[in-house]
């Protein structure tokens, strides 16, 4: 695995923490995959990874793990009352722009955000964040 750039690693470890999941993309190709793995689990031993190649998940993957990989199932009202949670939908592509617009003007307080969404840009793809 080559070294992280330094600067990068607070921000790395923290997604990490965070994760309900991590996705390790072409891990495979990688020298140091092994390695990638070790690390992210010595960071954050209880969140579940998944090998990607072409970051190619499947949606019940992602969506089917909840908080720290519990099976997620039910209504939404398991979700503690100091979260919220809400969605957004459109039947239109939004612009790149317009997304970063938005993302730039979000509170300081939301903690995560997940999207699947068409741009403009990429006609055909979906875009996972």
């Amino acid at each position: 695995m080559a070294a992280p750039e330094p600067d990068l690693l607070p921000l790395a470890r923290r997604q990490v923490v965070c994760a309900d999941l991590v996705l390790l993309n072409k891990v495979a190709l990688a020298r140091g995959g092994d390695a990638a793995r070790a690390w992210v689990r010595s960071v954050a031993p209880s969140v579940p990874n998944v090998d990607t190649e072409h970051a190619c998940v499947l949606l019940p993957t992602l969506f089917g793990i909840g908080l720290r990989g519990e099976g997620v199932g039910g209504d939404r009202q398991s979700i503690p009352s100091f979260f919220e949670s809400t969605t957004f939908r459109s039947t239109n592509p939004i612009s790149l722009h317009r997304l970063h617009a938005l993302l730039g003007v979000l509170p300081r307080d939301v903690m995560r955000y997940k999207e699947i969404l068409d741009l403009i840009e990429k006609p055909g793809h979906r875009c996972l964040n």
